[in-house]
């Protein structure tokens, strides 16, 4: 599973033959599930080890800001991301436009006409910001949707998940960084950008409903878990 998911990296294909399997499907949870275990190591020797090795550094204080309904947390935020970030990744003209509405909305929502940093689904101005996204996102699609049908699809592959990776430091709100802090947000960021590359090779092996129905289960466990037992 591993060897072929490095190996689609080396040479991503837009077309594999969707070939969805309940031991595929379950390889692909794996391989979400493994990539984020890896990510919370990598955290704790950070938080922990180093400050041990080197007792002059400052633990991390940066931590992911997630508050909000578990319904937006586990199932709307997923559910809007493959569709901003993977739904295109089939190089469909209705995808395309789809993607383009939904990503003119992300900007629109956290940079333009922000309620507070970070925020992308707030009620706030949201018929407003909703309608600009449409006529943007159309607007966008005309001159955009050739080239990007065009482009060599492993610049559509990679792109959409170095921005996935890079969205989610809105997250992070620390009132002061030190060293540690800028690694750990390093690290961070750099496990969206494989969680999006791992997201959309699932996207194009299994299909995008088991691609987004893993990703809801990977946010949903622990969201449900976290509101349990914290």
């Amino acid at each position: 599973m591993f060897k072929a998911f490095f190996s689609y990296l080396r040479a991503p294909q837009e077309h594999l033959g969707i070939r969805t399997s309940f031991k595929g499907i379950l390889q692909s949870a794996f391989l979400i599930i493994t990539i984020d275990i890896a990510l919370i190591i990598l955290l704790l020797l950070v938080e922990y080890g180093l400050p041990a090795i080197f007792p002059g550094l400052v633990r991390p204080m940066s931590s992911p800001d997630l508050d909000g309904p578990w319904w937006i947390i586990a199932l709307l935020g997923p559910i809007y991301e493959e569709c901003t970030f993977r739904l295109w990744l089939k190089r469909y003209k209705f995808y395309i436009a789809i993607g383009l509405m939904l990503f003119t909305y992300m900007i629109l929502s956290v940079f333009i006409m922000p309620t507070r940093p970070g925020t992308l689904y707030a009620t706030h101005q949201l018929p407003l910001r909703i309608i600009i996204s449409i006529v943007a996102g159309l607007l966008l699609y005309i001159p955009l949707n050739k080239p990007i049908s065009d482009c060599r699809f492993s610049v559509v592959f990679y792109a959409p998940a170095i921005v996935f990776g890079l969205m989610h430091l809105i997250n992070i709100h620390p009132s002061e960084m030190h060293l540690l802090d800028y690694v750990s947000v390093t690290l961070y960021a750099a496990h969206k950008v494989v969680s999006g590359l791992a997201y959309g090779y699932i996207r194009i092996k299994e299909g995008f409903g088991v691609n987004t129905g893993i990703h809801i289960a990977n946010n949903l466990v622990p969201t449900l878990l976290g509101g349990i037992f914290f």
